[in-house]
Parts: C-alpha cells; sequence; structure tokens
C-alpha cells in the first residue's frame, strides 16, 4: 500500500508536497489536501481551498454520492470533480450545453475536499450563482441545492443512494 500524500490545494506546484496531514506553511489556514490519484492519462485540475467559513459536511463516516442535474442529465460527481463549461471535457458533449453562449469554455469546477463537495467559479466573465449571488471563493453545496451557470444553466445537485437511485429526502 502506498504512503498517503498531502498538497496544499492552492499552489501544489509552489508548495510541494508533504507526508503528513496539516495546514499549507506558505497559506496559513489552508488545510493540505489528501492527493488522489488521476485516472490514466488525466491530470488533475488544480482548484482553490475553500472558504475558511464554509460549512462543513456532516460526519457520518462515509462519504456522500452526489450527482447533479444538468439539462436532464443526472452526471454523478465522481472523487476527481467536475469541470463545467462548453468545451470542458466532462460536458461539452451534453445535449444542449455547448449551444450555452453564456457559458464559458471552462466556467466553473466542482470538487470534493474533505468529504464535502464545492464550486468554484473559474474566473468566467458571466459568473457563477448560489443562491441568486455570484461566488468568487469556493462555496459548499449541499443536496436538492440549486446553482446557476452564467444564468444560462440551472444545475442541481442530488444525493444517490448506494444503488445509485435519487434519494427523495433531504433532511
Amino acid at each position: 500500500m502506498a504512503a498517503m500524500t498531502y498538497r496544499c490545494p492552492v499552489d501544489p506546484e509552489a508548495c510541494g508536497e508533504s507526508s503528513q496531514p496539516g495546514f499549507c506553511p506558505t497559506h496559513r489556514g489552508i488545510r493540505l489536501e489528501r492527493v488522489r490519484a488521476p485516472f490514466a492519462g488525466q491530470a488533475q485540475a488544480q482548484v482553490p481551498a475553500p472558504s475558511p467559513d464554509a460549512p462543513a459536511a456532516p460526519a457520518s463516516g462515509q462519504p456522500r454520492l452526489l450527482a447533479v442535474r444538468v439539462l436532464g442529465s443526472l452526471m454523478p460527481v465522481p472523487p476527481e470533480g467536475l469541470l463545467l463549461g462548453r468545451e470542458a471535457p466532462d460536458t461539452r458533449y451534453l445535449p444542449g450545453f455547448a449551444d450555452l453562449r453564456h457559458v464559458g469554455r471552462q466556467h466553473a469546477r466542482l470538487y470534493w475536499n474533505l468529504d464535502a463537495l464545492y464550486l468554484i467559479d473559474l474566473g468566467s466573465q458571466n459568473k457563477t450563482f448560489v443562491n441568486g449571488r455570484a461566488i468568487s471563493v469556493p462555496v459548499a453545496l449541499q443536496p436538492g441545492q440549486v446553482f446557476n451557470l452564467a444564468g444560462d444553466a440551472d444545475i442541481t445537485v442530488i444525493e444517490l443512494d448506494e444503488n445509485g437511485f435519487e434519494v427523495s429526502d433531504h433532511g
């Protein structure tokens, strides 16, 4: 079994890696993230760390299985996250997504940190909205929550059960 590796989610290249969990010495208050090996041939995208005041995921011992409903298609959010955009590999082949002209080519990213799902806008011109407000820092998402890309696409976070079926009760 390989040793666990940790890195700074803000600037992994400059800050380097550690064999111990903890906080980045350069970016105070930013917790090092566990490195997950990418699938063969895929590079991991660099994502900003969540805001320190963002709510944490419930500590259930079992990570949630979450998906997003995009233009009627249900997409599970894998451990490496999802890149959302007209030309993003994860969404560009979704029917109708490439026609959303206000959505950027690589508009936003969903990613996991400490078993919580986060959304970050990737500097898009037309913004990403959560609860009607444009976001500029990572935001933790919960099942049932809806976010919007550029006013063009409402996307709903869906909780899945262990069999991949939608959970109808969001607490």
